[in-house]
């Protein structure tokens, strides 16, 4: 690794930016009396993911929400 080059580029020397990231993010899902689905577990990290990333899926989500949300959950005995 060229680490003076890299250092002139601003880049990280530590993998720490994404160690605190990680425990951050396992801090919301794995928590005390929290119990998630495979499916939303996975859009509860995106979701946090977008909201630490620098693109503007954070704002779409909001802004799209109230289209897509009926304000009920599909259970089981509704498919039968």
């Amino acid at each position: 690794m060229d680490y003076p080059q890299y250092r002139k580029q601003g880049l990280p020397m530590t993998s720490s930016h994404i160690e605190s990231t990680v425990k951050l993010l396992n801090h919301r899902v794995k928590g005390s009396e929290k119990f998630w689905s495979e499916c939303g577990a996975e859009a509860l990290l995106q979701l946090k993911a977008d909201t630490l990333s620098d693109t503007s899926h954070w704002e779409a989500f909001w802004h799209t929400r109230p289209n897509t949300m009926t304000g009920t959950r599909p259970s089981a005995r509704s498919k039968i």
